[in-house]
């Protein structure tokens, strides 16, 4: 951890009830509690500095989490049209009950998708519901 003893301050013990009781207490309390941001009536506002760091962190740490459980968005949006498109493709081929083709559609693409992400979830999802409808219930 970071932690370290606290530096020893000037203290302050007052004499009637305040906010802060008749507890003994720094006599500045802005410097003993790292104070000294003025904050205004809408409350703190951080700069674009600020925000764009905490973004980036962000970000940093969603790609590692996804990296770390399988799902490569950068393969998926490069083939994010194509994809959509067999998708689109599997629909059509389903309402004209041409089961196997539809699933020949959808394996096609499975290799740039992940079943953690949306878009893979929506593939294998249909892909196993027309495993389902073909009665392979091993591979649904």
């Amino acid at each position: 951890g970071t932690w370290a003893p606290a530096k020893e301050v000037e203290s302050h013990k007052p004499a009637g009830s305040g906010s802060w009781g008749v507890y003994e207490r720094p006599a500045d309390i802005s410097k003993a509690y790292g104070g000294g941001r003025r904050i205004g009536v809408d409350g703190y506002q951080p700069s674009e500095e600020e925000k764009d760091l905490q973004r980036r962190k962000t970000m940093e740490k969603l790609n590692a989490y996804r990296r770390s459980v399988g799902v490569d968005r950068v393969l998926e949006g490069e083939h994010q049209q194509d994809i959509e498109d067999a998708v689109a493709q599997h629909d059509v081929l389903m309402s004209k009950v041409r089961t196997q083709q539809a699933i020949e559609v959808l394996e096609a693409v499975t290799q740039w998708t992940s079943f953690r992400s949306v878009l893979g979830g929506q593939v294998y999802l249909k892909l196993a519901l027309a495993y389902e409808q073909t009665g392979d219930r091993g591979k649904a």
